[in-house]
């Protein structure tokens, strides 16, 4: 069982119908792997909807009575892969996003944590993997209970 969601040849696949996936195309395969599986795991540390399939399944997906992965699942590995190429660290994102305002004779720098969004806060930096990742994402303000006898 494959510990990434999807593979270097899907990416590719996907990105030859995309525009501005230069990073992507210039990659060695072994870095195309790197960021599949980076992006993975910042995809799995999400809280999604339903369980596991298999409880034994190393990765999140798939999920509920599904047998494959969403497509969805695939596009948003392979847009957050390309983010990571093209050198998008989601820490220093969050960082970055954070500041409202700078000065430099004073040295202040102010930050404000809610007007970043919700994707990179998450994790997330590419706006285009969050959108594919939404309609699987739980409700932070659902609780699931669960009866053990």
């Amino acid at each position: 069982m494959p510990d990434y969601y999807g593979d270097v040849a899907g990416g590719t696949e996907y990105f030859g119908q995309r525009l501005r996936t230069a990073v992507w195309d210039d990659a060695s395969d072994e870095d195309r792997q790197k960021a599949l599986w980076e992006a993975t795991r910042s995809i799995d540390r999400l809280a999604f909807k339903g369980a596991k399939t298999d409880p034994d399944q190393v990765l999140q997906f798939p999920r509920n009575t599904l047998e494959d992965i969403p497509d969805n699942i695939l596009y948003a590995t392979y847009e957050l892969a390309l983010a990571l190429l093209d050198n998008i660290d989601p820490e220093i994102e969050v960082r970055r996003l954070g500041v409202t305002s700078e000065s430099y004779g004073g040295v202040r720098t102010t930050y404000d944590r809610s007007s970043i969004d919700q994707g990179t806060l998450s994790g997330i930096p590419s706006p285009t993997a969050w959108q594919f990742l939404q309609p699987y994402l739980a409700d932070p303000g659902e609780i699931t209970l669960s009866r053990v006898s």
